[in-house]
């Protein structure tokens, strides 16, 4: 009998092994097997960097987010509720914007200014609606605000406001959408760290525009004096504009590239670092067709016609004075710099990160910094 039972002992033993071997052994630091499918690369429509956290729109309208969060880090994509009428997205530093295909506007992030717009100062860990109007189509976020426009091509703003950011002739915050003047043709919007810009016009080109905090000349006015409302810069015709921490980037619409504000870390791309006051064209190239700079990023990006991308200015994985290319592709359709990390979208809707990786924001399923592309990936 002693035999018997040792004998079922061990048939029972070895049941428990095949179970192990074909189901996996529970992993209690993340919630995944041992022996979980590796994971795929991951796509999207649409990305946008924020300060240590990434968001994305996939083709079929479905939100996902990865990096920083509220309970955990994130170092893959993960999804954001269910719905699959998502179509826009933008980043701030902390918070973040988004328009469904019905035209509402969405927020969720932190909240300390009022930047979600939702007529509160409490942060929201999902997103929440701003009010009931539909019909908003572009939107922008700056460090700690935000800017929309609307189908009727007006402007508007809410969020922190201690430096005129919002545009609305004060320097009162605002937790609310709040309109900016009464014009009717804004095309275009960028959020930096407390300035901002705007394009007027018709089609996608337009005027320059700008208003806030200009102590390093990131208004492009001429001089370093702050303004709480909208200024004209020049008469010329923009067709790309980048709102950074303390500076500036465009693109004309004869495709040559322009910087100013704060230089100190070379974020002009002009070779010295030397602030500037008013739009400085960056070397002679004139095919320039988007640029980028996070709201908190003193680092500089920007795509030329050939789909390549360009880095320069300072943060974790670019340095430089001049713009020197980031990789050898040339089917880049898309980047966005937060404040240590970028995203950027191939012609094949494929995801990439580089940049600091401490909060998994690269999204490579590691926190290894990386100072060139990776595919982003997630597990199905």
């Amino acid at each position: 009998m002693k035999n018997k039972k040792k004998f079922l002992g061990i048939i029972g033993l070895l049941a428990i092994m095949v179970t192990v071997l074909l189901t996996g052994c529970p992993d209690p630091g993340n919630g995944q097997t041992e022996l979980e499918a590796d994971p795929v690369p991951f796509s999207a429509v649409a990305v946008a960097a924020g300060s240590n956290k990434s968001i994305a729109i996939r083709s079929d309208g479905s939100l996902w987010e990865w990096g920083a969060a509220t309970n955990t880090n994130n170092t893959t994509p993960v999804r954001i509720g269910t719905d699959n009428n998502w179509s826009k997205i933008a980043a701030g530093s902390t918070h973040f914007l988004a328009i469904k295909t019905d035209g509402s506007l969405w927020a969720w992030g932190e909240n300390d200014h009022g930047q979600l717009g939702d007529g509160t100062t409490i942060n929201r860990s999902t997103p929440v609606r701003i009010g009931t109007a539909n019909n908003w189509s572009i939107i922008a976020a700056g460090t700690n605000h935000s800017l929309a426009i609307r189908n009727s091509g007006t402007l508007w703003a809410w969020g922190n406001n201690h430096d005129g950011q919002l545009g609305i002739g004060n320097t009162n915050d605002s937790n609310e959408p709040v309109q900016v003047g009464s014009e009717t043709n804004w095309i275009a919007i960028a959020g930096g760290g407390d300035h901002s810009l705007g394009l007027r016009g018709t089609g996608t080109s337009g005027t320059l525009w700008s208003w806030g905090y200009n102590h390093d000349g990131q208004l492009g006015s001429g001089n370093t004096t702050s303004r709480n409302a909208p200024g004209q810069v020049g008469t010329d015709s923009w067709v790309s504009i980048a709102a950074g921490y303390y500076h500036s980037l465009g693109v004309r619409n004869n495709g040559a590239l322009y910087a100013w504000g704060d230089n100190v870390y070379g974020q002009l791309g002009d070779n010295t670092s030397v602030a500037k006051n008013a739009p400085t064209q960056i070397g002679v190239i004139t095919t320039w067709s988007a640029v980028s700079a996070g709201s908190n990023s003193i680092g500089s990006y920007a795509i030329r016609s050939n789909g390549t991308i360009w880095g320069w200015g300072h943060s974790s994985a670019q340095t430089g004075t001049v713009p020197s290319q980031v990789s050898t592709d040339t089917n880049w359709t898309f980047i966005s710099a937060g404040m240590d990390h970028r995203l950027a979208l191939k012609a094949d809707n494929s995801v990439w990160g580089w940049g600091q990786n401490y909060y998994g924001a690269v999204g490579d399923d590691t926190n290894t910094n990386r100072s060139t592309p990776v595919r982003v990936v997630y597990y199905e």
